[in-house]
């Protein structure tokens, strides 16, 4: 109980760079997809969680002028998030930038 709040944040912290990596325990969808669906997209659309991210990238309610601005920060996402960003632009004809272009 000394130490809660510390070891919680090193936990916040740990669980957040392995997301970034593209590990995720099952654990974590759930609390993910809760969130979700219960914030605005906008905020799900720049959350700091990648998991909700990309819920919000593969969403029917962000348009075109949204997923362009996106567009300009898909590259910026980590790299198991690209595919999920490609798979939404490319289905409405959105080309990515290349790391040189940005």
């Amino acid at each position: 109980m000394l130490f809660d709040e510390v070891n919680s944040s090193a936990e916040d912290e740990a669980q957040r760079i392995s997301v970034n990596d593209g590990i995720v325990d099952s654990f974590d969808i759930p609390f993910a997809i809760k969130k979700y669906l219960n914030q605005d997209i906008k905020e799900s659309i720049a959350d700091e969680d990648p998991l909700i991210r990309m819920f919000a990238i593969l969403d029917r309610r962000v348009g075109k002028r949204t997923l362009l601005e996106i567009a300009k920060t898909a590259m910026e996402q980590p790299e198991w998030l690209h595919k999920f960003y490609k798979l939404r632009l490319d289905a409405e004809g959105i080309r990515i930038p290349l790391e040189n272009e940005i």
